[in-house]
């Protein structure tokens, strides 16, 4: 989903900072593996068939593949295997060295005769400038043959330095060092490390040649290059140098200020053995050089000093400048730049740090690096860990993979032709256990098996390393099953024990000083029951019968292959395999998948899912055991996470969340908080994966966000409630309302699932069996109306509705069923005993009486219809039309009111005499009121006017609602007016003067003349 909607803005930002901070404390498994549901943690054995004879004891959860042939192969990536022997890396003997300043191991090479080659130092740290350099040659059990100082090959013993290097005693390298082994013979290897001196513009390059012979006899041999010159007075003396692949060295870097462009790498090739200057490029003025301070993102105007950090040529010609830029304000960038053999540039890259030991540096892999490639790796404090390549050809520098921050890592090639997926080995320290490496390890050193993308096929954690104290590798080589490593770590005794000189950790002269080295060597040894798979986790729908076992082979197929209807050659079926039984034994693939979670004291028996932690009584995760056995009844066990959902469950990604719809009553409203309404949605979120619990509605977990503003609405309903006056409209309050909750996953998804919370009152039906939701409220009615009253009319009169209880508004279900769906049962008879329970067609009398709304299976029979007999009112008055000026108008009129049955007339109750005002037209309307009375069913009233000596009736209007009446509109016939449809009528009766044969002034024609009164 696109959380940057602005709909989502509302509610998505302001708990994503709380969600993240949860996520930081608690952490989340970011692991693509099967976890291991029964660890050997002190519970009981799982025992299938417990109950028989045959009973079957299966061991602990296996971990890791441990067969040599299968390891590194995709096929089995995922596969554990029960035996004990497994390919796994052994510490040989790993040595500290600890000084009084900061120490490092830097670079190991392989020598023949399984022997390998380390330089270490010992840096006047912070100037970082002035170092004393050893080399140690071991065997290939780690035990250190011989050592020597770079300063004089019969020193075995390093300084225990006090104070400052002098330059006597040191020699000055670039950040890659770069030694480059110049030749190799069974007698003799020479090893070459270039170094400078010299001052002003111009800088002296020489080589020391290190002869290690058969015997471990060291010697030697300094060259000393061609004086190099500066480009003039503004240079910088010729800073550091580091040797590539090609043999080749960089340098001469200025300053750079702001965004002036007064930096000039240049490139040099010089034969190690001769010290003959063999080729010279000076990269283009006119074009990009080293990347600018504003490149860089320097501020404008900073002062900018750029450090060498190494050179490297490839093949093709081209060269890449390893170099720090350094600002004010602790600003610190690092860069690699790739040029042309013209000296133009054409690509960089950089990372951004501040200065100080946590900076971020990039490393040169020569283990991995020729002319054809190179290899760097680049972390820092607070950066990803990443790895570049540059290849010969390309003029680009490629990110190949990130790691985790902090992680540091070195690789070296391996083959193997039994591994042609294999590539590399990485070792290295995690820090952040996240990412693939996080899939497979926890936090700490690790050493593994990488592809051919640097993507981690078997890693594991070295056990005796502290897993917070950081191990930076910086060098690695393997030959022959051992592995020679090298590098600096901070605090971390207990993964060297025994440093030297002195045979104690030293305090160091800097606070910055923080760093020991540490060299030696790991064993990769090849250390088997079936391998086995179980796949990726499954889902099971709990709504299934077959979940619950109705189907017992159906049942086996779901949970072994991940449904009904397939395979264990699908991702998430159990994949079984036995390199001896299916190949030496001669066995079948199918014998072998016989035996998957079957008994093996008895293989017909049903496979026992109760005992292996199967159970279909709730939703969410559930760890299940599988299990295979061989031709030995040798065992592998593993498990995997069922994940049980229904409807109510929403799956996406990497999590699930499943909450249900509940009702509450409106006088329950104040006690609903946010724990309780999860609580009363019984909430679950978990992870697939893993199927770690990140909600479940208790205080502890809070991986669930509520939208507050639609709790705080459902929560203000019993305070509107209450305030209801008697005749308000409780349906307007009393109904259903929406609330959102929302989860994100590990994988940064959010998982939004809307439930309905149906707030009732003492009126609402929830029938959860039947999942129908009845609303239905009191009303008031007219005796005179029940006995016409249809079941649509008692459902509108109570407003009547009907929901699913268990409606999915995440489907677009939040509508009521159909009105026209509710019956009311208007139509019962009188109840012999209870008259409250008659139809309310039956009811002749005044009272309470209960209605029953009906929808299916479901009734509500709480609503209260409160019957009345209510008078009626006729607003009357006499209007003389056409004015006489000879007769005088009547001051009152005289009516007649019958109480009939019927429009008709012909069933007459009781009838009597009323009076009216009576005026000429157009004067202001004003009405005189009569209330009355009816007998029942008795619901009409007929108005015959007695019209005064003189006049003649001309018609009447009538309204139900007071307004002008409009005597254009007026009916000739008299007023029959139905009570049923209305209460209340406004009546204008209108009378015209006849103009013949009149005496004036008669007091006949001022008053009517009253007839006489029905009994």
């Amino acid at each position: 989903m696109n959380i940057h909607n602005k709909k989502w803005k509302k509610y998505f930002l302001p708990i994503l900072g709380l969600v993240m901070m949860f996520f930081a404390i608690n952490g989340f498994s970011s692991t693509s593996k099967n976890i291991s549901a029964k660890s050997n943690d002190g519970g009981a054995p799982i025992v299938i068939n417990a109950n028989l004879a045959q009973a079957f004891v299966l061991p602990f959860n296996d971990i890791g593949l441990k067969e040599p042939r299968l390891q590194g192969l995709p096929a089995y990536a995922n596969s554990v295997q029960g035996n004990k022997r497994e390919l796994t890396f052994e510490k040989g003997k790993l040595y500290a060295v600890s000084t009084r300043v900061m120490d490092e191991a830097r670079e190991t090479m392989t020598l023949p005769n399984n022997r390998s080659f380390v330089l270490y130092r010992s840096v006047n740290h912070p100037s970082g400038q002035v170092a004393a350099w050893y080399i140690a040659i071991l065997d290939k059990d780690g035990n250190i043959i011989k050592k020597a100082s770079l300063s004089n090959p019969n020193l075995s013993s390093e300084y225990n330095f006090q104070q400052p290097l002098t330059m006597n005693e040191a020699y000055r390298f670039a950040g890659g060092v770069g030694i480059t082994k110049v030749s190799e013979t069974p007698n003799e290897t020479i090893v070459t490390i270039p170094y400078t001196s010299g001052s002003g513009n111009q800088t002296k390059i020489s080589f020391k040649n290190i002869v290690i012979t058969r015997n471990n006899q060291i010697s030697y041999r300094e060259i000393t290059a061609e004086t190099l010159q500066g480009m003039g007075s503004g240079d910088n003396q010729f800073w550091g140098v580091t040797m590539g692949p090609t043999g080749a060295i960089t340098g001469n870097w200025n300053s750079s200020n702001g965004n002036k462009l007064n930096v000039t790498p240049r490139w040099y090739h010089i034969n190690p053995q001769t010290g003959k200057l063999t080729k010279k490029i000076v990269t283009n003025m006119a074009k990009p050089s080293l990347p600018t301070a504003q490149e860089l993102g320097f501020p404008i105007n900073d002062t900018v000093t750029i450090t060498p950090q190494g050179g490297y040529g490839l093949a093709d010609g081209n060269f890449l400048v390893q170099s720090n830029h350094a600002g004010s304000a602790n600003a610190y960038k690092v860069s690699l730049t790739l040029f042309d053999g013209k000296g133009e540039r054409k690509a960089y890259v950089f990372e951004s740090g501040l200065q100080g030991v946590t900076a971020p540096q990039f490393t040169y892999i020569r283990s991995l690096s020729n002319d054809k490639v190179l290899y760097f790796t680049l972390g820092g404090n607070n950066t990803t860990t990443k790895l570049y390549r540059v290849e010969s050809g390309t003029n680009r520098i490629d990110l190949v993979k990130q790691y985790p921050n902090r992680t540091s890592i070195v690789f070296t090639n391996f083959s193997d032709p039994k591994y042609p997926n294999v590539k590399y080995i990485g070792i290295g320290f995690l820090e952040n256990k996240a990412g693939e490496l996080g899939a497979f390890i926890d936090s700490g050193t690790f050493m593994g098996y990488f592809d051919q993308n640097f993507s981690p096929y078997l890693v594991k954690n070295e056990k005796k390393s502290s897993s917070t104290s950081p191990v930076l590798y910086k060098t690695l080589d393997y030959q022959e099953g051992v592995l020679t490593v090298g590098g600096k770590m901070a605090n971390n005794s207990t993964f060297v024990k025994y440093p030297f000189p002195m045979n104690i950790y030293q305090s160091k002269i800097n606070s910055g000083q923080i760093y020991d080295a540490f060299f030696g060597t790991f064993k990769v040894l090849e250390d088997y029951a079936p391998a086995m798979d179980v796949g990726e986790n499954i889902i099971v729908n709990l709504e299934d019968p077959v979940a619950h076992g109705s189907n017992s082979q159906q049942l086996d197929q779901w949970l072994l292959t991940g449904s009904k209807t397939g395979k264990l050659t699908d991702k998430t079926g159990i994949k079984a395999y036995d390199m001896f039984d299916l190949g030496e034994g001669e066995l079948t693939q199918a014998w072998l998948n016989s035996r998957i979670n079957r008994n093996p004291n008895n293989l017909s028996l049903p496979i026992d899912w109760t005992a292996l932690g199967y159970q279909p009584n709730s939703r969410g995760p559930q760890e299940v055991t599988y299990f295979v056995t061989d031709s030995l009844k040798q065992v592998t066990v593993s498990s995997k996470i069922i994940n049980r959902v229904d409807s109510d469950t929403v799956v996406s990604g990497k999590g699930a969340m499943a909450a249900s719809n509940f009702a509450i009553h409106v006088n329950d409203l104040d006690q609903l908080t946010t724990i309780s309404a999860k609580n009363h949605a019984k909430l679950l979120a978990w992870e697939l994966d893993t199927g770690k619990i990140a909600d479940d509605g208790t205080a502890g977990k809070n991986g669930v966000f509520l939208d507050q503003v639609q709790l705080q609405t459902i929560k203000n309903v019993k305070k509107a409630y209450q305030a209801l006056k008697e005749d308000g409209d409780k349906s307007l309050l009393i109904k259903p309302y929406p609330l959102k909750m929302m989860y994100l996953t590990p994988n940064y998804e959010v998982i939004e699932r809307n439930i309905t919370i149906f707030v009732t009152d003492d009126t609402t039906e929830v029938d959860e069996r039947n999942k129908v939701v009845i609303y239905g409220f009191d009303f008031k009615e007219s005796l005179k109306k029940v006995a016409g009253l249809s079941s649509a009319d008692v459902v509108a009169l109570s407003k009547g509705s009907a929901w699913n209880y268990t409606m999915n508004r995440d489907k677009g279900e939040n509508n009521a069923y159909p009105v026209k769906n509710i019956t009311a049962n208007v139509t019962d008879p009188v109840h012999p005993t209870n008259p409250a329970l008659t139809g309310l067609n039956h009811v002749t009398t005044v009272g309470d009486y209960k209605v029953k709304l009906t929808y299916q299976k479901t009734s509500n029979h709480k609503v209260t219809a409160h019957i009345y007999d209510d008078f009626s009112t006729i607003h009357i008055r006499q209007i003389i039309l056409n004015e006489a000026s000879n007769l005088v108008i009547p001051s009152k009129g005289f009516l007649m009111i019958e109480n009939i049955k019927n429009q008709a007339a012909t069933d007459i109750a009781s009838n009597s005499h009323i009076t009216s005002l009576s005026e000429a037209a157009g004067k202001k309307q004003s009405f005189t009121d009569i209330r009355l009375e009816m007998t029942y069913n008795y619901w009409w009233y007929r108005i015959s006017p007695i019209i005064p000596e003189y006049y003649q009736y001309a018609g009447y209007v009538a309204t139900i609602t007071n307004q002008t009446h409009d005597e254009s509109k007026k009916t000739a016939t008299l007023p029959i007016l139905d009570f049923k449809k209305s209460n209340e009528y406004w009546v204008t009766i209108y009378l015209n003067p006849v103009t013949e044969n009149v005496k004036s002034y008669s007091w006949d024609y001022q008053t009517n003349k009253f007839g006489k009164m029905k009994p």
